[in-house]
């Protein structure tokens, strides 16, 4: 068995939680969705040279809706500048569709330039959220830069969910 390797290329924090992006693995793209708000834990699962992203201070504000629904998805295998637009639903699609799914798939049919469903490099999608004001930093070793000249020392691998007495992390 092959000992573990961090793989995401991109772990990102909002007000949902985590979603981690891996490079591509033999059955092809995934992503992962952790239900957590603790950011610190995961940051030994980043790639080195992998990107770590908080987009919760992005998404204080009245405009959070409107940052979160339009931008692009990351996509690990597109260049800098590539884009892989999202396809017209057909109204046959739309109408099937329920819950968020219809409501992207109903926006995206009555602005057909809405870009919200379209994928981009991680360079491009980091270069949306950066002005919005996303916290994004780099591994490198065992700690993250932050743009903002902070970092954040990753935590060894038994103590990212526990502090050192043994209990819980819950502020992480």
């Amino acid at each position: 068995m092959e000992p573990y390797k961090p793989e995401y290329l991109l772990l990102s924090i909002g007000r949902g939680g985590l979603t981690g992006l891996p490079r591509r693995g033999k059955w092809g793209k995934s992503t992962c969705s952790i239900p957590d708000n603790r950011l610190v834990p995961y940051l030994g699962d980043v790639a080195e040279g992998g990107y770590a992203v908080d987009l919760r201070p992005a998404l204080g504000g009245d405009d959070c809706v409107s940052l979160a629904l339009n931008s692009p998805m990351a996509d690990v295998d597109l260049s800098a500048g590539e884009v892989d637009r999202c396809p017209m639903p057909s109204a046959l699609l739309t109408s099937g569709l329920g819950g968020a799914y219809g409501t992207l798939a109903t926006l995206k049919r009555a602005k057909p330039k809405w870009t919200g469903l379209d994928s981009v490099s991680i360079v491009d999608w980091l270069e949306y959220w950066r002005p919005a004001g996303a916290k994004i930093g780099q591994r490198q070793g065992e700690r993250v830069l932050w743009e903002d000249g902070t970092e954040t020392i990753i935590p060894p691998a038994e103590l990212r969910y526990r502090n050192a007495d043994g209990s819980i992390r819950y502020d992480a």
